[in-house]
């Protein structure tokens, strides 16, 4: 049975004449201690599988039924050494092995759950303020949601707009190149001003109700869309523009993980995470 959250979509597909006949997705990703953090306190999630370590790194294409749910993130540990390595590893691992669908259903349930596990086990490790921040994205096979608490975000990129043919080479008055196009899905969770570093809500600490921001986009244009989820790391040392224009369609979603990477490496004061997915979808023409 086609995904809740992606019904009416597919309802408006169907009275187009069209229906979804097959989608897919190719993803990397990439986490990274940083220049600055003298431990690594990140971490990211892709389609079960997660990676915590300095460098480590995730890429899949996995070919997905009409019916079937993706489920990527990037995780923000905070609350000292250890406890935000351990906060960000128990995150990952048990939003990985969630059922997308669950999540969908009832987002604010299945984070604050983790939220829980976060909270007993930094009780038990001495380490009762650890915490963290997190960005997911659903994908189904005709729009994405975007879940998040806390600072980490995901942004839909499409591709720059074409330089006019007249903008050519005039000197000093040469046109700038095209900006991507970098669509924030995500909502800050910061207080405002000189304490924006602080934030109002994440997962960890006292049982407490999660408003749990959730953004609903379709895939809209041309197979693939690109979408980008980052911790602060990035998007703290990255403008929107650079972003945009290094994560931009045209090359891989690995070469744009290396990318980004290489810019942020030496501006980044903290640990950042990347991942990047295209969404490949054909639709056939009903009857």
């Amino acid at each position: 049975m086609p995904a809740a959250a992606f019904d009416q979509a597919e309802d408006d597909q169907a009275a187009d004449g069209a229906e979804p006949v097959s989608w897919s997705v190719d993803y990397a990703g990439a986490t990274y201690q940083g220049e600055v953090r003298s431990s690594q306190q990140d971490a990211i999630l892709a389609d079960g599988t997660v990676a915590v370590a300095d460098g480590a790194s995730l890429a899949g294409h996995p070919q997905l039924a009409p019916d079937a749910l993706l489920l990527l993130g990037v995780i923000d540990g905070m609350g000292g050494h250890l406890g935000g390595a351990h906060a960000a590893a128990i995150a990952a691992t048990d939003l990985a092995a969630a059922d997308p669908q669950h999540i969908l259903n009832d987002p604010a349930l299945e984070l604050a759950e983790v939220s829980h596990r976060i909270l007993r086990a930094g009780r038990v490790w001495g380490t009762p303020q650890m915490g963290c921040a997190a960005a997911l994205l659903v994908l189904g096979p005709t729009g994405a949601v975007s879940l998040n608490v806390g600072d980490c975000r995901s942004y839909q990129v499409s591709a720059p707009a074409e330089t006019p043919a007249d903008a050519s080479d005039q000197g000093a008055h040469r046109a700038a190149p095209p900006a991507a196009g970098l669509a924030q899905l995500s909502f800050d969770d910061r207080l405002p001003g000189p304490l924006a570093h602080v934030l109002t809500q994440c997962l960890g600490g006292p049982p407490r109700l999660l408003d749990v921001h959730r953004h609903r986009v379709e895939h809209l244009g041309r197979s693939p869309i690109r979408y980008l989820i980052c911790s602060d790391g990035l998007h703290g040392a990255l403008s929107p523009a650079i972003i945009g224009r290094a994560a931009a369609p045209g090359q891989s979603p690995a070469e744009a993980v290396q990318r980004l990477a290489r810019l942020a490496e030496p501006l980044s004061q903290d640990n950042f995470s990347i991942l990047v997915a295209d969404v490949h979808f054909q639709t056939a023409a009903a009857g």
